[in-house]
């Protein structure tokens, strides 16, 4: 056995996954970010060095993504630590190296869709944005986080995938989206009660201004299906559905309530049509029943989170939104072929974005037409049909599951940042797609998560 074999085989034991699990939610709730950033950066560089699968950096890189969102309005803290990420910098050329590998050009579905939006994205902005907000760190990596660079993070994924493993990394990658998503609930249990013990403002039971919400929202959205799936085989798993759901109720993103609402509906309605067969019974009565459930509870839900807007409605004319989708029209008229560009600072009166954090608009159709114009709209179009194509031919429960984490991803980025954020949720977009390229084998045998396991086997006792 070879000590590469080794090393994977600790990178992918469910057991590490708990220890990262541990690791994010310790050091959020000591309020530690020295000590999160220090041990990830620490770690995926170990994990570059000793393993050429690049899918063993995804289970602790999503872990620290989750951490990361409770330092929203405080992403400078971080600052004095960027020092360590050299070393995983250091570590991925090292991994470039010593690891390469030819690329696995064929059948590279996704190339297309990737190449036009990175094309897109590089030509946003001519004749608008000056070359100083064009080349602004925080505008190239976005432009280059989207695009060129993304794409070329594509090939090199797809080129690390051992030959015959492919549904091995697909089933992996289904844990670490779960992983994520019982991470990201859990953070937003310590968020509520740290918010609660601070004696933050709360209307009935929801927080009124908690910074995290919308990403949690969105980490939770696209964790939701992996649970669904493990459904399939052991209804267990419907109790980690409802504790990934109750924070997109409870966190007061109106994003989260909705869109999660509508995805949760959607998913047990796929899974009831196209599910594992001995399930699907137990799929449509989830439906029916959370259907009724909304229809009593609408009334008393709007009510709920029209209070938090303050003024009886749920969005308000001069809301940032509001006030952003009018610019992005009005920046699309003036600049229909390119759009302003992705750094332009046009909304800077609706929308100052926190240190660390972007221009976005907080809305995916206005942050395409407003930024890259027609050739962005034409190139995310073609890329949506590219995924929609991919989607269709994979329609197994495996490969159902990955489209509809996708599908919470772009319900979610129509009312937040979303795919538009390179790391994580724009890599995972990507990622998704990337496994649906290789057709799946014996979903029916794929194996559980370890801490559902270990749960069963606690409650067997």
């Amino acid at each position: 056995m070879t000590g590469r074999v080794d090393f994977d085989r600790i990178w992918f034991h469910h057991l590490f996954y708990l220890l990262c699990a541990l690791v994010s939610v310790v050091t959020s709730v000591l309020e530690a970010p020295g000590v999160l950033v220090i041990f990830y950066t620490t770690l995926l560089a170990v994990i570059l060095l000793t393993t050429p699968n690049l899918f063993a950096i995804i289970p602790p890189a999503l872990c620290f993504s989750a951490a990361l969102c409770c330092y929203y309005n405080s992403y400078d803290l971080f600052f004095p630590y960027l020092p360590w990420a050299v070393f995983t910098v250091a570590a991925l050329i090292a991994n470039l190296v010593i690891y390469r590998r030819p690329l696995r050009l064929r059948g590279c579905t996704s190339l297309p869709g990737l190449l036009a939006v990175s094309l897109a994205l590089a030509l946003g902005g001519i004749g608008c944005i000056s070359a100083s907000d064009y080349f602004a760190p925080a505008s190239l990596y976005h432009i280059l986080g989207l695009g060129f660079g993304l794409t070329l993070l594509y090939l090199l994924f797809r080129s690390r995938i051992p030959e015959g493993d492919e549904q091995l990394c697909r089933t992996r990658f289904l844990e670490a989206l779960y992983l994520m998503g019982l991470v990201t609930a859990v953070l937003s249990v310590t968020e509520y009660t740290a918010a609660a013990i601070r004696g933050d403002e709360f209307r009935f039971f929801i927080p009124w201004q908690l910074p995290c919400r919308n990403n949690f929202s969105t980490m939770l959205m696209m964790a939701l299906p992996a649970p669904l799936y493990y459904a399939g085989k052991r209804p267990l798993h419907l109790l980690a559905v409802l504790f990934l759901y109750a924070p997109l109720v409870f966190l007061g993103s109106r994003g989260g309530l909705l869109c999660g609402t509508a995805a949760l509906l959607c998913f047990l309605f796929a899974y009831s049509i196209k599910g594992m067969r001995r399930r699907r019974r137990m799929y449509l009565c989830c439906f029916l029943a959370m259907f009724c459930g909304l229809l009593i509870a609408s009334g008393k839900l709007m009510d709920l989170y029209s209070i938090r807007i303050g003024e009886g409605s749920w969005i308000s004319d001069d809301e940032a939104r509001a006030v952003m989708l009018r610019n992005g029209i009005r920046f699309f008229l003036e600049n229909p072929i390119f759009g302003t560009g992705l750094g332009y600072p046009g909304n800077t009166g609706a929308y100052n974005p926190v240190p660390g954090a972007f221009y976005w608009y907080h809305m995916y159709v206005p942050q395409v037409f407003a930024t890259m114009g027609c050739v962005g709209i034409a190139a995310y179009l073609f890329q949506l049909f590219t995924r929609l194509r991919l989607s269709l031919r994979d329609l197994g429960p495996q490969g159902l599951t990955f489209s509809l984490s996708y599908l919470g991803l772009l319900l979610m980025s129509q009312v937040n940042p979303g795919e538009f954020c390179p790391l994580p949720f724009g890599l995972l977009a990507m990622l998704i797609y990337l496994v649906l390229e290789f057709p799946g084998t014996q979903e029916e045998t794929a194996k559980e998560p370890y801490y559902v396991k270990l749960s069963q086997a606690v409650s067997d006792r």
